[in-house]
């Protein structure tokens, strides 16, 4: 029974990832590095940027020069919560569009696997090895 879960929770996260990589001109915002490699790790391939960079608006500015879809995957905490709200308002500022929906759909789908992003992608990782054989 639990295994039957645990495949139908992989299966929905694959689409998941899928279907973030097909997003054209994205862009993902995360805390740290850990949440990047994490990230990469389960194969969402699109431009990540860490937050905690000193160098973040100007690289969020140059990067987004032609990308205007933003998703703020901060950690699903308090301190998460926060820095994702700080960061939408500025870059609303600027016309970017962000992807709320996305990032309640990522919570979603991944609600009891932590809730870091990179705590989340590691139980990811895990369901993949598990159901991929990866």
């Amino acid at each position: 029974m639990k295994k039957d879960r645990d495949l139908q929770r992989f299966l929905k996260i694959r689409d998941l990832i899928s279907s973030l990589n097909e997003i054209e001109e994205l862009i993902i915002v995360v805390e740290g590095t850990s949440d990047r490699d994490g990230l990469k790790t389960i194969g969402i391939n699109k431009e990540i940027i860490v937050y905690n960079e000193r160098s973040f608006w100007s690289k969020i500015l140059r990067e987004t020069a032609t990308s205007k879809k933003i998703l703020i995957l901060t950690d699903f905490d308090r301190e998460g919560e926060e820095i994702n709200d700080r960061i939408e308002k500025r870059i609303e500022t600027y016309g970017y569009v962000i992807l709320r929906e996305w990032r309640r759909r990522f919570r979603s789908d991944t609600v009891g696997l932590g809730q870091e992003i990179y705590e989340i992608a590691r139980s990811i990782y895990r369901l993949q090895r598990e159901f991929t054989g990866i």
